[in-house]
């Protein structure tokens, strides 16, 4: 058996056309590699365990199935993201409500560096608070520009594609979300860091 998790996403995806046990394999390997942040997304722009999971399955599927047919793909993570962005839109038209996605998908984890003289449990759910606050701060096109880049680990052309903008506005909104959210959090980082 081929180590299928040394290929690349390149190598991966023809393979997912072959028949089994070839196709489930190159399936996995992608579906290991891109799995939790696609569920992360989902989960993020959801806010509902249960609705994340049927969208993510979802898209999954739809992934699946575009390739199946013979389509290319040349980003995997972007085309799975843009694909979960179209199932919800289109979950919320059915339904006939017009949700507003919220992105405040942040961890104690990506700002350790910021808090690690902290050690009361009560400072760190503050400060998480403060995070969340921050980010619901910005405007959406902000928020969603900072959330791609900073826990999707996309580029910024990436995030153009996805965004149909510029890649030079997507730096610019990304320089300045990331900006906007450090001003709002120094004082009390510093505060924390002083207890």
């Amino acid at each position: 058996m081929n180590n299928y998790n040394a290929y690349s996403d390149e190598q991966l995806l023809p393979l997912l056309r072959e028949e089994k046990p070839v196709c489930d394999y190159a399936f996995d390997v992608l579906f290991n590699r891109y799995g939790s942040k696609l569920f992360s997304y989902c989960l993020f722009l959801t806010r509902n365990r249960s609705e994340s999971n049927q969208v993510f399955h979802d898209a999954w599927l739809k992934f699946f199935l575009f390739i199946k047919s013979g389509k290319c793909v040349e980003k995997v993570l972007p085309f799975l993201i843009l694909t979960v962005k179209h199932l919800i839109y289109d979950n919320a038209r059915k339904i006939n409500r017009n949700k507003k996605i919220r992105n405040e998908l942040l961890t104690l984890s990506d700002w350790d560096s910021k808090i690690e003289n902290t050690s009361r449990k009560q400072d760190n759910n503050e400060l998480i608070e403060l995070i969340h606050v921050a980010v619901d701060s910005l405007e959406d096109i902000y928020k969603e520009a900072f959330i791609l880049k900073r826990f999707q680990e996309l580029s910024n052309e990436e995030i153009a594609k996805l965004c149909n903008e510029s890649v030079e506005c997507i730096r610019k909104r990304i320089t300045r979300a990331t900006n906007m959210v450090k001003k709002i959090l120094e004082p009390y980082i510093k505060e924390f860091n002083e207890k």
